[in-house]
Formats: C-alpha cells, structure tokens, sequence
C-alpha cells in the first residue's frame, strides 16, 4: 500500500468535503460520495484525537481547505498516523476507494490549477492561464 498516494486521495476528498459542506455537498456530488467522505473525516477525526497537533492540522484545514500548505501538512499528519497503525491505514485505503468508485454523476477537480474530466470521447483538452483557442 502506498501510504503517501492513499494520503493524497484522502486529503483531497476532505478538502472537497470541508470546501463544499455549506454549499450543498451532498446535493452537488451525489449522496453516496457524501457519505462516504463523512466517513473518511469521522475515521481521521477519531484517530486524531488526543493528539494535539494532529488534531490542530485538521481543524485548520477544515478552517482553510484550499490551502496547500495546511493540505500538505494533513497530509503528512495522516501518512504518519497510517505507517503507526496497519488497521487505521486499511480503513482510510478502503473508504478512498469506496469514495473513488461512488457514482456521483459529476466529475470534480479540487485545488489550484486542477483538472477533471469525464467520459471524453474524440476531444482535446488543453490546460494553462494562457491558451487561446485556434480558429
């Protein structure tokens, strides 16, 4: 299990979660994604505590979720918290891949400079602050 890329994953559904709950996240990905990033945050949430600055990094991330630097830092709280508990790292891994294989309908990108697609058939997609498309 690569402990570092389930951390992303993770931190990436939270940040979705904690950006979106006030504007109707569950409305806007779909109920079973909603669920499952509750799930997710309640899991992280329980193993957090007691562990002050564990449970600071979540707190400020729930506070600022498109910051990097606080994403990066839950990040590394959580990859952390996996590699000292083989159980706790199974239960995030599971509930990112539940999250991953929800159907929500939509496709979401979350974070500065982020790209998302679905079912993209015969097209190009070009990226950047730049482009000007060519007549």
């Amino acid at each position: 299990m690569d402990l570092q890329a389930v951390a992303t994953a993770a931190t990436t559904i939270l940040g979705t979660y904690f950006a979106k709950t006030g504007d109707g996240f569950t409305k806007k990905v779909g109920e079973k994604l909603a669920e499952q990033a509750g799930a997710l945050y309640q899991t992280i949430k329980q193993k957090f505590q007691g562990d002050s600055y564990a449970e600071q990094t979540l707190v400020r991330t729930e506070e600022q979720p498109a910051s990097d630097g606080r994403q990066a830092m839950l990040k590394e709280v959580l990859a952390e918290k996996m590699e000292q508990d083989e159980a706790f790292a199974e239960t995030v891994q599971r509930l990112v891949e539940e999250a991953r294989t929800a159907d929500i309908g939509d496709v979401f990108a979350f974070g500065p400079r982020s790209v998302a697609a679905h079912t993209i058939t015969h097209s190009s997609i070009m990226t950047g602050d730049q482009f000007t498309p060519r007549h």
